[in-house]
């Protein structure tokens, strides 16, 4: 059986979003039942109704953002990569533990069925002893933007 982290979690609501395009803030705040729209990724973080965030902005603000985030006492799931370097990672590693609280890189595949699938077979002896397994993930950028460009994200 496949861990689902959903599964662990009483109840989720969303209260809090930011976009980059404020005019597009109320419809889909709308759309979505988010009642409240923020200013700034500031306002949010300090908002003591909020007890976790994602974040998803460009590779070079997420350990800004997600250490922020904590240390505000927020949750938080950050979009990959986590950071843009070693230097980086250890700060947020720090600041995870100073807070308390979870913070988890959105790395999906984890939790997919497929992914769940391949370990069962695995574990079915079905193809002997496995030694060595590699993958790759790749997918098209048909739209770079700054988290693809790496002058900006200061490499991994």
């Amino acid at each position: 059986m496949s861990y689902d982290p959903s599964a662990q979690a009483a109840a989720f609501t969303g209260y809090g979003m930011r976009a980059r395009c404020a005019r597009v803030l109320p419809s889909r705040g709308e759309k979505h039942g988010i009642p409240r729209i923020a200013r700034g990724y500031a306002e949010l973080i300090a908002d003591p109704t909020i007890d976790a965030i994602y974040n998803p902005l460009p590779n070079t603000l997420h350990a800004e953002w997600t250490i922020r985030a904590l240390e505000a006492g927020k949750h938080v799931l950050c979009e990959k990569p986590l950071t843009a370097n070693a230097k980086e990672a250890e700060r947020v590693v720090e600041a995870t533990k100073r807070s308390g609280r979870v913070c988890m890189e959105a790395f999906h595949w984890r939790y997919h069925p497929l992914a769940a699938r391949m370990l069962a077979v695995i574990a079915s002896g079905k193809l002997g002893a496995v030694r060595h397994i590699e993958t790759r993930l790749c997918y098209p950028l048909l739209e770079p933007g700054i988290s693809a460009t790496a002058s900006i994200s200061r490499g991994a």
